[in-house]
């Protein structure tokens, strides 16, 4: 009797001691955190310094910066000017609803952010499903989020919230030829022709013409000269359904029937 209950206590005894470590360990590993040593800093108001915010990685002080985007490790082609805000004494990145367009999330996603707004701008780490990672040395922010949040995107597709109007312009695209005859007896002749297409782009609308032309001489006199304009018309993308207006004279596509003008408002759907 005395055998056993000497082993008992021994066994409580080891059981208490392996516990009492077991606390400390896990104690400590979660007491584990960055400070810095503000004495390091040459600054008579030093103490009014708050370094807390670098004491986690990818993190950066409140303001605006310049950087590159990943969405699920896909490289987005745009650059950002995105936010960092103060959230419970950390800063986070915070994105406006125009910017989480641009990425390519769903409209419930959009519409959840502007419901919660901070600032103008929805911090998107909020959402538990959602990671960011950010790479300082590359100003690169990784975002990791659930595929059924995104829009369908492709490598040879440019989704609409991506489409550029470009700048306004105009151009000529031409093609010249020229002849000259000049017989041993008779009248020298001389022929110049042209044909080509041009355009003018304002905003989002695209003015376009074909034209063709062409002048003829006897002796260096001109003889005949016609300017032809077979087909103007005007035309701009439709972002929001994936379509293109066409305004004016148009040909018909197709691989059974002879092709033919006509004049009309269009939407062809893309």
């Amino acid at each position: 009797m005395y055998k056993k209950l000497k082993l008992t206590t021994i066994s409580e005894l080891i059981k208490n001691i392996y516990c009492s470590l077991s606390v400390l360990i896990i104690g400590c590993a979660s007491a584990y955190a960055v400070e810095f040593n503000k004495d390091l800093i040459e600054a008579e108001d030093r103490e009014n310094v708050n370094l807390s915010q670098f004491e986690t990685d990818g993190q950066l002080p409140v303001g605006k910066y310049s950087l590159n985007a990943l969405i699920n490790n896909k490289r987005t082609p745009i650059h950002l000017d995105l936010q960092w805000v103060l959230i419970d004494n950390q800063t986070a990145v915070c994105l406006t609803p125009e910017q989480l367009t641009l990425l390519g999330f769903t409209d419930e996603i959009i519409e959840v952010a502007q419901q919660n707004l901070i600032d103008g701008c929805y911090p998107i780490e909020k959402e538990k499903q959602i990671t960011t990672y950010l790479d300082k040395g590359k100003m690169q922010l990784s975002i990791s989020a659930p595929q059924a949040w995104l829009k369908y995107k492709d490598a040879n597709w440019t989704p609409p919230e991506l489409w550029d109007h470009g700048i306004a312009g105009a151009f000529l695209d031409y093609n010249l030829y020229a002849s000259h005859y000049a017989p041993h007896q008779g009248d020298n002749s001389q022929n110049i022709s042209s044909y080509g297409q041009a355009g003018v782009n304002l905003g989002a609308w695209r003015l376009r013409t074909d034209y063709q032309y062409d002048q003829s001489f006897n002796n260096g006199k001109s003889q005949a000269n016609n300017l032809d304009f077979p087909r103007i018309y005007l035309f701009r993308p439709i972002p929001a359904i994936n379509a293109k207006l066409t305004i004016g004279q148009y040909d018909t596509e197709s691989s059974i029937f002879d092709s033919f003008h006509f004049f009309w408002r269009f939407v062809e759907k893309r």
